[in-house]
C-alpha cells in the first residue's frame, strides 16, 4: 500500500543526497588554497585554478538544474511505484 508518508520520505531522502552532492563539490577547491602563512592575491588564485572553479561552477550548476526539475516532476506526483523509486535513486 502506497503512502503520501513513503513519498515525503522519499522526498526528504532526496533533498539532503542533492544537498551532500553539491557540497562534495568544494572539497578539491581546498587543495587550492595557499598553505598557512603563504599569501597569494585573490585575482592570481583565481587565475592560475580557473579550470577547478570553472568545472565546480558547471558541476554545481548541472546538479541544481537537475534538482530543480526533480522537484518539478515530484510536487506533481500523486502517488508512486517500486519503478518511480529505482529511477529516483538512479
Amino acid at each position: 500500500m502506497r503512502t503520501d508518508r513513503g513519498l515525503d520520505r522519499l522526498i526528504t531522502f532526496l533533498d539532503p543526497v542533492v544537498a551532500i552532492a553539491i557540497t562534495l563539490l568544494v572539497l578539491p577547491l581546498v587543495d587550492v588554497l595557499p598553505d598557512a602563512g603563504r599569501r597569494v592575491a585573490l585575482g592570481d588564485l583565481l587565475a592560475d585554478e580557473a579550470g577547478r572553479f570553472a568545472a565546480f561552477a558547471l558541476s554545481f550548476a548541472v546538479i541544481a538544474r537537475l534538482w530543480l526539475v526533480h522537484h518539478r516532476i515530484v510536487e506533481r506526483v500523486g502517488s508512486y511505484d517500486r519503478p518511480f523509486v529505482l529511477v529516483n535513486l538512479l
